[in-house]
């Protein structure tokens, strides 16, 4: 399996509940490094919004993320994405209007 791009297939990626936990949990055998970071920073970004204007790196690499022809590909075929997976775009989006609320 492939983790470039953001999503690492492994047989079924639909989400689904296991002994009791929730179906939106993260876990590293189905998603890509990229995908789970993406996750992280926006943790990170909704609990210390001003954190990100600091990481002017990082901000660089998530733009990367958002422009690739990959990422791009992904949101056309949402239809083959799991509800997990579906938000990626979203975080992305939220951690860019976090950085542009701060007037950086």
């Amino acid at each position: 399996s492939s983790v470039q791009g953001g999503i690492q297939k492994h047989g079924n990626t639909k989400d689904s509940k296991q002994s009791g936990r929730n179906a939106t949990t993260i876990t590293a055998t189905q998603y890509s490094p990229e995908f789970q970071g993406v996750h992280l920073v926006s943790v990170i970004v909704e609990l210390l919004p001003d954190w990100l204007p600091k990481q002017k790196q990082l901000l660089n690499i998530l733009l990367a993320i958002w422009n690739s022809e990959d990422f791009k590909l992904r949101l056309r075929e949402e239809e083959n994405l799991s509800n997990t997976q579906l938000k990626e775009p979203k975080w992305l989006s939220q951690i860019f209007f976090s950085y542009f609320q701060r007037g950086r």
